[in-house]
C-alpha cells in the first residue's frame, strides 16, 4: 500500500512538472536549432532582422539586418557551429562584406537615408579563426524561440536552405 502511494505521488510529480514546463524545453539539439532563426520579432517587417541560419551539417550564417548595409559593411558571418550544454560554439571561417561602392542619399523606401549604391558582395576567409562561445537558452515551444546570450531569436523556417541557399 505504502508503495503504491509513493508510485501514484512520484507520477503527480512528473505530470505537475511537466504541465509547469509545457511551453520550455532545454532541448536545443542540433535538429532543433536547423532553421532560420530572427532576432527579436517573428514578423518580417520590410525586410529581413539579425538572423542566424543553422543548417544540418554543422555550419551556420549569421546576417545583420536589410535595413543597417550602409552603417555596415561586414553583412554577414559563415562558419561552423556545434552545441555542448547551455552553450553553443560558433567557429567563424569567412565574413561576407560590401567592397566598393559609394554612399547614395536618400535610401529606398523602408531602408536608412543612406545606402551603398554600386557596392560589390564578396566572401572573405578568415585567417586563424578563433571559436567563439554564446550561452543558448531554453526553447520555448509556443513562441518557437530562444535566447543565444540573452538575445531572444524566432524560428522563422525550418529550412534555410530554401530562402537562403546552401
Amino acid at each position: 500500500m505504502t508503495s503504491s502511494k509513493a508510485i501514484v505521488s512520484y507520477v503527480l510529480v512528473l505530470c505537475v512538472s511537466g504541465v509547469i514546463a509545457l511551453g520550455q524545453t532545454k532541448d536545443t539539439s542540433d535538429q532543433k536549432m536547423v532553421g532560420v532563426w530572427q532576432r527579436g520579432t517573428n514578423a518580417i517587417p520590410s525586410g529581413w532582422g539579425d538572423c542566424y541560419l543553422f543548417y544540418p551539417n554543422h555550419t551556420f550564417r549569421f546576417y545583420f539586418s536589410q535595413t543597417q548595409l550602409a552603417e555596415n559593411r561586414i553583412v554577414g558571418v559563415h562558419g561552423q557551429y556545434r552545441i555542448k550544454g547551455d552553450s553553443i560554439y560558433f567557429l567563424p571561417r569567412a565574413t561576407e562584406e560590401m567592397i566598393g561602392g559609394r554612399l547614395s542619399k536618400p535610401g529606398p523606401p523602408g531602408y536608412p537615408e543612406w545606402y551603398l549604391k554600386g557596392s560589390k558582395r564578396v566572401v572573405i576567409k578568415q585567417v586563424d579563426p578563433q571559436e567563439q562561445a554564446a550561452s543558448i537558452g531554453e526553447f520555448d515551444k509556443t513562441t518557437r524561440s530562444l535566447s543565444i546570450d540573452e538575445v531572444r531569436y524566432y524560428k522563422m523556417k525550418e529550412r534555410p536552405e530554401e530562402y537562403f541557399g546552401k
